[in-house]
């Protein structure tokens, strides 16, 4: 029966490991082993409540075996009860002290409640056992920033990136704590490791505003079209690319971003804006009258638009008197 009941557990055949669980059970109702093995069964099934229940019964039976609390600690943390979870990561703390995972835990938990001494000092003793830190270190980075304890949270933010925590979330507060601490050439340098593979549109924002900031278009235009090519359809993101284009000084790649821009959202007053000064540059002053005011059409308070529209229209007259 109990053989049975294992099998079915470890091929994910849930509804017949608690069957077989309960049946067993019947019979030796003393067998912690077979609670907490019907509990990994209602979990296994999404059975939050009776996988709670089966490891309170286990617990009832062997109350210091940490296997189980951990068990019921993730199933609290499942269920959205942070209390009751800490409180059985706790109880592992006590049967072992310095355990990792328990440890980390209450980390996160104190971390999330703005217990941010708290959090430093459980992630400092997660560190101590844990085979992977480089999270850890990440959070415990976090922690220290809120206690404005910045040499130690570039510590723990370049140890958890030689521990392979890379992203650019992490590496960016890297460099924003550098920049806290006034060190601004430690502070670029880590800016520039930013990677943006696989990161949010927000976070990839982020990271071009910083490389435009820091007069690095190139590296900003590369991210703009990496935006452009992962999440289509964003005026914003072609006027954007627009705006580093010009930057750069180069127009005709400015212009172009600039038509996508509108062909996108055509009243999109910046792209406008954006292609009458680039192609007044050009010497397009045609098309840079008509930018601008359609700029000061779709935006009748856009004093600049309808300024650089009278200008542009005394520009053209002037060429055509001289020629």
């Amino acid at each position: 029966m109990l053989a049975m009941a294992q099998s079915n557990l470890k091929s994910r055949r849930y509804d017949e490991a608690i069957r077989w669980y309960k049946a067993y059970l019947k019979e030796d109702p003393k067998s912690a082993a077979a609670w907490a093995n019907l509990g990994l069964a209602y979990g296994g099934k999404g059975n939050g409540r009776e996988e709670i229940e089966s490891y309170r019964k286990a617990l009832q039976l062997e109350p210091k075996n940490t296997v189980i609390l951990s068990n019921l600690a993730l199933a609290y943390e499942k269920a959205k009860k942070p209390r009751e979870a800490a409180e059985a990561w706790r109880k592992v703390l006590q049967v072992r002290p310095g355990d990792a995972d328990a440890s980390a835990r209450l980390g996160e938990s104190a971390l999330a409640e703005k217990r941010y001494k708290d959090a430093a000092a459980y992630f400092e003793s997660a560190l101590k056992g844990a085979a992977k830190k480089g999270q850890i270190h990440a959070a415990a980075a976090a922690a220290y920033v809120e206690l404005k304890q910045y040499a130690k949270a570039v510590d723990h933010y370049e140890k958890a990136y030689r521990n392979g925590v890379r992203d650019p979330e992490t590496v960016m507060a890297l460099a924003s704590t550098y920049r806290k601490m006034g060190k601004g050439k430690e502070a670029d340098a880590w800016y520039g490791r930013v990677s943006t593979a696989g990161a949010s549109r927000d976070v990839m924002e982020r990271v071009a505003a910083i490389h435009v900031e820091q007069k690095r278009y190139d590296r900003a235009a590369d991210v703009y079209r990496e935006m452009i090519r992962r999440f289509p359809g964003k005026a914003q993101t072609h006027r954007a690319l627009g705006d580093v284009l010009t930057r750069k000084g180069d127009l005709d790649g400015a212009i172009d971003a600039y038509r996508k821009a509108i062909r996108q959202d055509p009243e999109e007053v910046t792209a406008y804006l954006g292609l009458g000064a680039a192609c007044e540059r050009k010497g397009l002053l045609e098309e840079a009258l008509k930018a601008y005011q359609k700029a000061w059409e779709l935006s009748p308070d856009q004093g600049q638009a309808g300024r650089k529209a009278r200008e542009i229209r005394v520009k053209i007259l002037q060429k055509k008197l001289g020629s």
